[in-house]
């Protein structure tokens, strides 16, 4: 399977199956880790989310990422932007949808 540059790489999960990356998913995966860790309505949950969509959309030039990756991706970004509380619960299961 092949991603093109102007789309998003493909999400593959450790069974091999490949997830199309979706930004409400990751917002909704965001948000959920920030209730999780007691911040309901997160200020920079939309900020989170489209810095990781920028990157994964302009940066990143990899046609398929690893979800585990990917993962480690948002825990970096959640240390920088200062939210250490929110790096333990941000363990989403990977998108529904399959290419």
């Amino acid at each position: 399977m092949v991603a093109f540059k102007e789309e998003f790489p493909y999400l593959r999960a450790d069974s091999g199956q490949l997830f199309e990356f979706s930004r409400d998913w990751l917002h909704d995966a965001i948000t959920q880790a920030a209730d999780r860790a007691g911040y309901p309505r997160w200020w920079l949950t939309e900020h989170v989310t489209e810095s990781i969509t920028f990157y994964l959309r302009r940066r990143n030039d990899e046609a398929v990422v690893a979800f585990r990756k990917f993962n480690q991706t948002v825990r970096s970004v959640l240390k920088v932007t200062g939210s250490r509380e929110n790096v333990p619960p941000f363990q989403p299961t990977p998108p529904s949808t399959a290419p």
